[in-house]
């Protein structure tokens, strides 16, 4: 009975690049108030670690990207254009560190966009926590061709207001992420 009423939420308090986390975790009650809070420290990331992000992430941000198809806003849409125009400029020119920049930048567009405080906020720490491997995977320029396409694609059926077809395309784009980073389970 205790255990209904409560659930364990674990948030990744990152530290830029470094493979050391702090986990903050929070027992809430139902609704969602905090009756205890502890911390640890997590000692590396190990590959195992990055394939469930990464798995983990992908189904997410294709719920992510069905909700924002639902509440994105006219600016956010000029926005995301505006970033695909500048990731192919930046891509031509091999400038990676933009690359990764802008990258970041239009998935977190995508989450505000959903309108989701809990998805924004696990997102965009598994986002952080994967920073290292995510600048890794742009800097390929035939994955920076693939990526900004992928990008493109999402943003086209999010315009056409097809949630379903959207957030496959975002699962996919994080799966196609995966393969390139060669981040298989172990």
């Amino acid at each position: 009975a205790i255990v209904s009423m409560f659930m364990l939420v674990i948030l990744f308090s990152l530290a830029g690049c470094n493979k050391n986390a702090d986990v903050k975790i929070f027992l809430v009650d139902k609704n969602n108030i905090a009756i205890a809070d502890t911390e640890l420290i997590v000692q590396g990331i190990s590959d195992k670690d990055v394939h469930d992000i990464y798995m983990i992430r992908s189904m997410l941000e294709g719920l992510c990207v069905r909700w924002a198809t639902e509440h994105i806003t006219q600016e956010q849409l000029e926005e995301l254009d505006e970033i695909i125009l500048l990731s192919e400029y930046h891509m031509d020119k091999g400038h990676s560190d933009q690359l990764t920049e802008l990258d970041g930048r239009f998935h977190q567009i995508l989450y505000e966009a959903s309108q989701s405080r809990i998805l924004d906020h696990v997102l965009s720490d598994f986002h952080k926590y994967v920073q290292l491997a995510r600048r890794t995977s742009v800097k390929t320029e035939e994955r920076a061709i693939k990526s900004i396409g992928e990008h493109n694609e999402i943003l086209n059926a999010i315009k056409a207001k097809d949630a379903e077809k959207a957030g496959n395309l975002a699962t996919i784009h994080i799966m196609h992420v995966m393969e390139n980073l060669h981040i298989e389970e172990k």
